[in-house]
């Protein structure tokens, strides 16, 4: 675990040598997706209020199960967004850069891409909850674009058109709209 959250922070910092140790190590997968995991479980935290009022009122078994589950549900759908990411990046170098890089090198080093995802616990901050999200996914992007330029080889024009497109569908939309429904149900239910 300790390599695993070592390469997430190197990736963070923008080093471009764990891009590349990630790119050539195939057991690398398993690392990106403990990031992936421990990101949707730090979003959790942050939403549940778990560090906040909620926790000093006792801890029930209901309070409990409903925070595996928001902890198994972010972690989901973080894992699904991470696939999309991975998928439209990989989909759009193939056709418009002819690229030689596989799904599952894309995969790796975006999935490493997610270590500054553990700061999302500081959501449970209310009146930073925005900010915090759109700051640590606009970092992910930044660390996604930098890999993918670098495991690519490719211009910046490329590795920028390579990455937004999954980042917007797979960390905007998707998690969006998804967490609205489960975290916040009676503000995302269409007024009558």
């Amino acid at each position: 675990m300790r390599g695993m959250l070592y390469r997430a922070f190197m990736a963070a910092r923008f080093d471009r040598a764990t891009y590349r140790d990630v790119l050539r190590d195939q057991q690398a997968v398993l690392n990106a997706l403990g990031i992936v995991i421990l990101a949707g479980i730090a979003y959790a935290v942050g939403q549940s209020s778990a560090v906040g009022e909620a926790a000093e009122q006792g801890l029930d078994a209901g309070a409990i199960g409903d925070r595996l589950l928001g902890a198994w549900f972010a972690s989901i759908t973080f894992m699904v967004g991470w696939l999309i990411w991975a998928g439209i990046a990989y989909g759009v170098g193939r056709v418009f850069q002819r690229d030689e890089a596989t799904f599952r090198e894309i995969l790796r080093v975006l999935g490493i891409c997610f270590g500054p995802a553990l700061l999302l616990f500081l959501t449970a901050i209310t009146p930073i909850e925005g900010i915090v999200f759109n700051f640590v996914t606009i970092w992910m992007l930044v660390a996604g674009i930098i890999a993918l330029q670098e495991i690519r080889k490719s211009d910046w024009l490329g590795a920028i058109m390579d990455c937004s497109l999954g980042w917007v569908v797979g960390l905007q939309l998707l998690p969006g709209f998804l967490f609205s429904v489960y975290f916040d149900p009676i503000s995302a239910m269409p007024e009558m």
